[in-house]
Parts: structure tokens; sequence; C-alpha cells
């Protein structure tokens, strides 16, 4: 488990994640997740995102691959390119919000085995219904992005 010592934070916005990993919690107030701020941390297993998140910049979590599950909050607008590039244990991705853009190399290297929970009718669902459709018609080794 995290504490406040693990996290660089500047004005709300979460800059570098200093701890070893594990099951991390945001601190509540963080707005953003600044580039790359857990780049490489491949021992998080886990990543608990505060409500009050409503940006996941370019590369946050990069080459976290012990990482397998996300939940996206509600209030989340964008996920950058690359946010979650080489996530190669990631499964399971959750998006709450109904606005929440995900853009087009966010899960650029992923799992091939990577699925979507996005609500109907929201900026997301073209996004992972295009992911998904183009992992069904290809073949393993080739990335649909």
């Amino acid at each position: 488990m995290s504490n406040a010592n693990d996290f660089v934070i500047e004005n709300g916005v979460l800059k570098k994640y200093l701890g070893g990993g594990g099951d991390v919690v945001i601190p509540d107030g963080v707005y953003e997740i600044g580039r790359s701020a857990f780049y490489g941390c491949r021992e998080m297993k886990s990543i608990t995102i505060p409500g009050s998140v409503m940006r996941i910049r370019g590369s946050a979590f990069q080459d976290c691959e012990g990482l397998t599950e996300i939940t996206i909050p509600a209030r989340v607008e964008n996920v950058e390119d690359w946010a979650f590039q080489g996530c190669t244990g990631l499964t399971d991705v959750t998006i709450l919000g109904s606005n929440t853009m995900i853009s087009k190399w966010a899960f650029y290297e992923c799992s091939p085995h990577l699925w979507f929970d996005v609500p109907e009718n929201s900026r997301a669902r073209k996004f992972a219904d295009r992911y998904e459709d183009d992992r069904l018609w290809s073949d393993d080794d080739y990335n649909p992005h």
C-alpha cells in the first residue's frame, strides 16, 4: 500500500511515483496524472485512481507490466497517447465516464487479450469497438494500432 511520501505532487498534478509498486492508491485531490509519472513501474500490481482525476497524460503508466486491470474514473476527460503503452499484463480496462476520450495510441503494445468495459453511447465506445475488432481480425502478433 502506498503512502503520501511515495508521490511528487505539484498543484494537483502527480509528477512522479517514488514507491516500490504493489497496490498503489493515488491520493484524492490529484486532478492530473502527469507524463511518465509511473513509467517503468513493473512491480505495480494494482492502481486506484481517485475520482478527482480528469486527465491521464502520455506515457503515464508506460511499461507497467505487472498492472492487470484499471478503472478510469468518470471525471477523466482524456487518456493521452501512450498512457498505457507496453502494459503487457493489462487485460481489463473499465471506463466509467461517458465523456472520456481515449487517444488512438493510448494502449499501444498492450496485451492481445485486452478488453474494455465502456458505457454504451460514450466517447470511448468507438475506440473500444475499433480496438477489439482490429484484434479479432488480426494475427496474434499484430498490434491493432
